[in-house]
């Protein structure tokens, strides 16, 4: 299975209704996103404590195991499609651990590094 990730991928617009009850008509950018054979999506990557903050203060655009209703999608700008999603990643869904392994070894991982010729070795 092949997975092609576009970062900062094209804005799209968000409509709902703020703290107050007006209406609020914001463009967004996700991180990137994610198409793969089976699904593609938008994704978001925020930190636990910065999510909570955005929850707090806007709570129609931020919660936590919301399913979307039919019609929300519309009402939000979002374009809908089979197997078409929008995930927010958070920090607590990262290894760390690999995450550091990763960064220590990445001079290692690279492809385009020139090697050196035989007489140099």
């Amino acid at each position: 299975m092949s997975i092609r990730i576009h970062d900062q991928p094209p804005s799209f617009k968000l409509d709902y209704l703020g703290m107050n009850g007006r209406r609020l008509v914001v463009f967004h950018t996700p991180d990137y996103f994610r198409d793969s054979s089976q699904t593609a999506g938008w994704e978001e990557c925020k930190t636990e404590e910065e999510l909570e903050k955005l929850a707090a203060k806007n709570p129609n655009r931020y919660c936590r195991e919301r399913k979307m209703e039919r019609g929300d999608a519309a009402r939000r700008g979002v374009r809908r499609a089979v197997h078409l999603y929008y995930r927010v990643r958070t920090s607590k869904s990262i290894d760390w651990i690999f995450q550091r392994n990763i960064q220590f070894i990445e001079d290692y991982l690279r492809t385009d590094l020139q090697t050196s010729d035989k007489a140099a070795r």
